[in-house]
């Protein structure tokens, strides 16, 4: 179940939780004008990772900068996916250990779905914002 704040004020917080297999995930999403923070990890908790995509004129694929951890890692394939699907900046933090393909896969899908639904919903606040020009 997410939590969130008033809908049509940002920035706005929604949290929740799923569980892939047998392992707990937790999901920190913080809306922002224009951009969004997206935390994801386990129960123990960190910031390992730190990710940005942003979408450009002059790409298909949103330009991906690491400012903490692994620059080909899950965090930036998620960033950029994220970034390309809702038109705008997008920061991940994706703090699972030994995070395999499937995981992933599945981070992004809950992710998306949840984002949709947010995004998309009367009154948010968060319409997409257009690339930024040059």
């Amino acid at each position: 179940a997410a939590v969130g704040e008033a809908p049509g004020k940002l920035p706005r917080v929604f949290n929740f939780s799923t569980t892939f297999v047998d392992r707990d995930l937790l999901f920190h999403i913080l809306l922002l004008d224009g951009s969004l923070f997206v935390w994801v990890g386990g129960p123990g908790l960190g910031l390992n990772d730190l990710q940005a995509a942003i979408p450009t004129r002059y790409d298909k694929l949103p330009s991906v900068a690491s400012l903490r951890g692994e620059t080909d890692g899950p965090g930036g394939m998620l960033a950029q996916r994220l970034s390309r699907s809702f038109g705008r900046l997008v920061f991940v933090s994706f703090n699972v250990e030994d995070a395999e393909p499937q995981l992933a896969f599945f981070v992004q899908k809950e992710l998306t779905r949840f984002l949709k639904d947010i995004l998309d919903a009367p009154g948010s606040g968060a319409a997409a914002a257009s690339p930024p020009s040059a």
